[in-house]
């Protein structure tokens, strides 16, 4: 996250009666024992803002003192929320709306008053904080101004910390503009890709708020807004390839827009949000961070449809989903293996029920083989287990998928899975059997369940 600029590390114990004095030398106001915010020094700090409001530097100084305290942990949180924190940050905002500077170190004091907690995210909101974090992010749209890249990267930063498991914060945001501000300033060309990461951190965040029941947020993120969303993302995975951060956080956003979008989504030419997915894996193909948020999105945007599973297919996700559920394994990532199932389950997919065709792609790029070694190296992993019958049901749907199935091995661990219980290896257990064999012999009822199994 993007961050104040570090106080000094040569700092000593002051008593709160001196945090005033501090601050008019010059200093960060220090904390006592401990450096935890009491309410005597919080109380100091939060005055001497209030009275020299007109003062930049006096409020840099105050915010940065701010920041120190919060940085030892979320009972801080509340103790300055308490004080009347966030009211004094806004405050500051609103009176120094073209110091760049000022507005970036608030920008992070809002986001670390209002990080995962629900309590501190109502009260930081209750002030208004949305709207002069939006007016500092659109006075730096032109460009040009002094740290424009960092003011943008810290106001998404604090967005993203409003709403997080907050629809209330969502809904604020989105009526605000905060989500647009978001975009324009992804849309700018800049000289490193920490704007596009933290905006589609935010988007990411944004999306997955939206997607509570809570019909206002959802209508707005729902239309316009998100296939614009989808785009920036998008752009930004191009511009910035080889940025493995900015990959992960794309992958992260796409999934989640994809998800919160739906139907506006598939108005867009998906060669463009495909094309960044599979480009992220290509680029990046010993990033496992990258690969298992890919594989996410993949998993996702599969289920959209035809086209865009067509549109997946055609790029090679295929084959880079395998090869990113193959070192999954290597490793021993149970959740990227868990992934990497999942976006070959949904890839195997037809709009077609009763279609028994499965796309050439899949069983040329080696899928079979890398669900089966995932199910072989976590035996125990029943979520693992499950993912991989999944997997296997949608690869095995007509002959010549059934057939790379069994003659992969994948006869002997399908039984295996059915010998400790699993439901969902019943009916293709049946599948993958010799007909006759299927005949002369009834599949017995799988055995209860196995609750020791991870």
């Amino acid at each position: 996250r993007a961050q104040c600029h570090p106080v000094s590390a040569n700092t000593h114990t002051r008593t709160p009666a001196l945090a005033a004095v501090a601050m008019d030398c010059g200093d960060v106001v220090e904390m006592p024992t401990g450096g935890k915010a009491t309410p005597g020094n919080s109380a100091q700090v939060l005055l001497h803002m209030a009275g020299s409001l007109g003062d930049a530097e006096t409020q840099i100084r105050g915010l940065r003192s701010l920041q120190m305290m919060l940085e030892f942990g979320p009972s801080q949180q509340l103790a300055l929320c308490s004080a009347g924190a966030p009211k004094a940050v806004v405050a500051a905002m609103a009176a120094h709306g073209q110091d760049a500077a000022l507005q970036c170190h608030a920008a992070v004091v809002l986001a670390s008053l209002a990080q995962g907690n629900k309590e501190t995210q109502a009260v930081v909101l209750a002030v208004g904080p949305v709207e002069p974090l939006v007016a500092a992010m659109r006075a730096c749209l032109g460009g040009g101004a002094a740290r424009a890249e960092e003011l943008h990267a810290s106001c998404a930063v604090a967005l993203a910390a409003l709403c997080e498991g907050f629809p209330e914060g969502g809904e604020q945001i989105c009526r605000t503009g905060g989500a647009e501000a978001v975009i324009e300033a992804m849309r700018l060309q800049t000289a490193d890709g920490l704007v596009h990461e933290r905006g589609a951190e935010f988007l990411a965040v944004l999306a997955a708020a939206c997607r509570s029941p809570s019909p206002a947020s959802g209508s707005v993120l729902s239309g316009r807004l998100a296939a614009e969303a989808v785009e920036a993302v998008a752009a930004g995975m191009s511009s910035y390839a080889e940025d493995a951060d900015v990959q992960i956080a794309g992958c992260w956003a796409l999934r989640e827009l994809v998800l919160t979008g739906g139907e506006a989504i598939l108005e867009l030419d998906p060669g463009t949000w495909a094309d960044a997915i599979v480009n992220a894996m290509r680029r990046h193909p010993a990033k496992s961070a990258v690969l298992e948020r890919a594989c996410q999105a993949t998993a996702v945007a599969a289920k959209l449809g035809d086209n865009p599973r067509s549109q997946l297919l055609g790029l090679g996700a295929a084959e880079l989903a395998s090869r990113a559920l193959q070192l999954a394994c290597k490793r021993d990532r149970k959740g990227g293996m868990r992934v990497g199932c999942d976006s070959l389950a949904s890839l195997g997919l037809s709009a077609d029920e009763g279609s028994e065709e499965v796309a050439p792609e899949l069983l040329e790029g080696g899928a079979v083989e890398a669900v089966l070694q995932a199910m072989r190296t976590q035996p125990q992993s029943t979520a693992l287990q499950e993912s991989g019958l999944t997997a296997l049901a949608s690869l095995g749907r007509g002959p010549a998928g059934r057939g790379a199935i069994r003659q992969a091995g994948g006869l002997e661990v399908v039984q295996e899975a059915h010998r400790f219980g699993l439901a969902s290896s019943a009916a293709l257990l049946r599948a993958l059997e010799p007909e006759a064999s299927a005949e002369a012999a009834p599949l017995p009822a799988p055995p209860p369940r196995n609750e020791t199994r991870a």
